[in-house]
């Protein structure tokens, strides 16, 4: 006869089993979601990841568009696209300061962009240096999955650029 039919076959041996059983189970779930973590995957190559993968066990934060100057404020005058992205995306690290995260932890990144008047399209030449200052050339070890779209017209008539994420972090609880 087996170890399992004896441990089975005994009521009292068949519950402590299955209290060992669950408890080993639940350790090695909480185990494996504390180590959990987006995954990033795409092109070494490329300024952005073409997937991400997001554990169950991760809080995530949604950040509504964000633009390059805060509510209530009258908008700059002549700010290109590159200058309102870079301002865009201090205001998205300051707002997902208020979280306790960072730009290390965005997982997604869209981004709507107004032609430029002074070039009459899109400057996603501009959008794009700025976004590397902040994604590529600094120490952050993930790119965002990304799009990036044209649209006819934001908020305001000077706002060129409003950028929202999404952010993933505390995987496992922690």
């Amino acid at each position: 006869m087996s170890s399992f039919r004896r441990i089975v076959g005994h009521p009292a041996k068949t519950s402590l089993f299955l209290a060992a059983l669950a408890h080993s189970m639940t350790m090695g779930n909480q185990a494996a979601a504390a180590e959990a973590k987006p995954i990033f995957h795409g092109s070494e190559n490329s300024s952005i990841a073409s997937s991400v993968v997001v554990p169950a066990s991760c809080d995530t934060v949604y950040l509504s568009g964000l633009v390059a100057w805060n509510p209530g404020e009258e908008p700059p005058k002549d700010l290109d696209t590159e200058e309102q992205t870079a301002r865009t995306i201090e205001a998205i690290r300051a707002e997902l300061g208020k979280h306790g995260l960072d730009l290390n932890d965005v997982v997604m990144m869209r981004t709507y962009l107004v032609a430029d008047p002074k070039l009459g399209k899109m400057d996603f030449a501009g959008y794009s240096r700025a976004y590397r200052r902040y994604f590529l050339e600094r120490p952050v070890p993930a790119k965002p999955a990304r799009a990036t779209v044209e649209v006819a017209r934001l908020a305001f008539d000077d706002m060129l650029v409003e950028i929202e994420v999404i952010a993933a972090t505390r995987c496992g609880g922690k």
